[in-house]
């Protein structure tokens, strides 16, 4: 929510985002933001999308359920962070990028993640305390 107040790309903050990287490099395209703002090599520029790459790549092979390549599509803020026609990603068959989506999925994102909520505890005793324990931790 600082984004446009502290990123160079914006030109009123100091602090080097994903974003600005983006941006200087000429594959995300945000209104206000200016390339010339960026305070970055282009040494920098590739060795942070190659970061951002490898990031995905991680994460995909994380979710992948067998050794296959997959479909992957991204949607939400994070998606322009990648450079989608510049490589090929490690075990993606097809990348899709729904501009239209956009706004949706970061609402949906943002409403999954206020909404969700886990809990861990250790419960000893015999059977009755264990089930009386369940049953507050329910509530």
């Amino acid at each position: 929510y600082k984004l446009k107040k502290e990123a160079q790309c914006f030109g009123q903050g100091n602090v080097l985002t994903t974003t600005c990287i983006a941006v200087a490099a000429g594959y995300a395209r945000i209104e206000d933001a200016d390339p010339s703002k960026v305070k970055a090599t282009s040494d920098q520029i590739n060795k942070a999308k190659a970061k951002i790459i490898e990031m995905l790549e991680d994460a995909i092979d994380k979710v992948r359920t067998s050794t296959n390549n997959i479909k992957v599509i991204l949607v939400g803020g994070g998606s322009i962070l990648i450079p989608v026609n510049e490589c090929q990603f490690k075990g993606v068959e097809q990348l899709i990028v729904p501009a239209q989506y956009f706004g949706q999925a970061n609402a949906l994102g943002a409403t999954i993640t206020q909404a969700s909520a886990s809990l861990d505890e250790i419960i000893s005793g015999d059977q009755a305390e264990r089930f009386n324990k369940v049953e507050e931790l329910k509530k």
